[in-house]
């Protein structure tokens, strides 16, 4: 756990490029269930102020449970992605580096599940699923079998970009910026919302959030006054919007009459209306902007002694909203007879504000030793 931090912290950056040397690398990985992994990166020096970096990696992994119809397994994991950077220096004192980034997965996932403990409608489940033509799974869970009546099209796509600046403005004082964009998007399209042989359940969601952010660091030095050796400071400027989207179109299949009249025997068939066809669309709009200022001082008393102070104004604003723009009309729909939809639905805009910050002492014993006491004020809006 690091210093002046309540849960500790984990930076992970990517290796540079270079100027010194053209080098590469590559890594080839094999397992069961058909995993295959190959990596490979190489680092191209164009000349002294621009240097070039690229990796790539592909993967693929079998699912852990088997479909005894045949065909692949489900919940599969089939990544790829490509990086590239590049850096310039166009001096000493002033450095670029831009890095770009996509990944894309395209998978059977992840609706395939082990019955471990049957419920009570286990065995109509298993009379639509049969009714379909589809061997059952194995009773045993440690088979690690399931029946899907449908393969669910699973798209991950994950792309980015980030510019990294850095200024010396002195030999005290450097300027540090950070510009980022990145859209992150999922969608299952005809999943298996039932999670069996039988044509009940289905559906198609999707999932899309656009990140940009903006951070400003200055850091600097103070050199010796009166009250203290010298200080280290910190002052910061940061700004966040994301937006988000999210979609959910709901069908009954073929079976979902036929399962629901059995549900609700000894009612006549048709008590609930479930036919085939979309009954529900939803949609899932929201919105974040985020504001901060900080800043950082460690007053270095002494040699061994320092004194920390830091502060920071943070403002959020957040949207979110629940729409259903279509839900079927009829009067026995099945959850609309249950009392359970159409659900309410809502917009809303709130914001929080806070200031927020730390105070602390510490001391050096010598090499490796250090102690330090530390109060902390955090901030965390609300959410959706």
């Amino acid at each position: 756990m690091e210093k002046n931090t309540t849960a500790g912290a984990l930076l992970i950056t990517s290796a540079s490029p270079q100027f010194d040397r053209y080098d590469g690398s590559y890594e080839v990985t094999v397992g069961n269930y058909g995993a295959v992994l190959a990596r490979v990166a190489s680092n191209l020096p164009v000349s002294n102020t621009v240097a070039l970096r690229f990796a790539a990696l592909i993967s693929n992994v079998d699912g852990y449970i088997e479909n005894p119809n045949g065909g692949d397994r489900y919940n599969d994991h089939r990544p790829r992605a490509f990086k590239a950077q590049a850096l310039f220096e166009p001096n000493p004192a002033l450095t670029f580096r831009l890095i770009g980034d996509i990944s894309i997965e395209h998978e059977n996932c992840c609706y395939g599940s082990v019955v471990v403990i049957p419920g009570p409608v286990q065995p109509l489940i298993n009379a639509l699923s049969a009714a379909n033509g589809l061997k059952l799974a194995s009773a045993n869970p440690y088979d690690y079998q399931a029946v899907l009546n449908l393969n669910t099209d699973q798209h991950i796509s994950d792309r980015g970009a980030v510019l990294l600046s850095d200024w010396e403005i002195s030999p005290e004082t450097s300027l540090h910026a950070v510009t980022a964009y990145r859209v992150w998007s999922e969608s299952q399209l005809g999943a298996d919302f039932d999670f069996s042989g039988a044509d009940i359940l289905t559906g198609n969601e999707t999932f899309k959030s656009r990140q940009f952010s903006q951070e400003f660091d200055l850091h600097g030095r103070i050199g010796e006054t009166t009250l203290f050796k010298s200080a280290d400071y910190l002052a910061g400027l940061y700004f966040a919007h994301e937006a988000l989207s999210a979609t959910r179109d709901l069908f009954w299949g073929q079976q979902a009459q036929t399962y629901w009249n059995a549900l609700v025997a000894p009612f006549p068939p048709g008590t609930v209306a479930a036919a085939p066809g979309r009954w529900s669309a939803e949609r899932y709009p929201g919105d974040d902007k985020s504001y901060a200022a900080f800043t950082h001082f460690t007053f270095n008393v002494t040699d061994k002694f320092s004194a920390l102070t830091g502060l920071r104004y943070t403002k959020e604003i957040k949207h979110g909203a629940f729409e259903n723009p279509y839900f079927d009309p009829t009067p026995n729909e099945v959850f609309r007879v249950l009392g359970i939809q159409p659900g309410p639905q809502f917009n809303a805009t709130h914001s929080d504000s806070a200031v927020s910050g730390t105070a602390g002492l510490q001391y050096v014993f010598g090499t490796g030793k250090m102690a330090y006491v530390t109060y902390s004020r955090g901030f965390q809006g609300r959410g959706y």
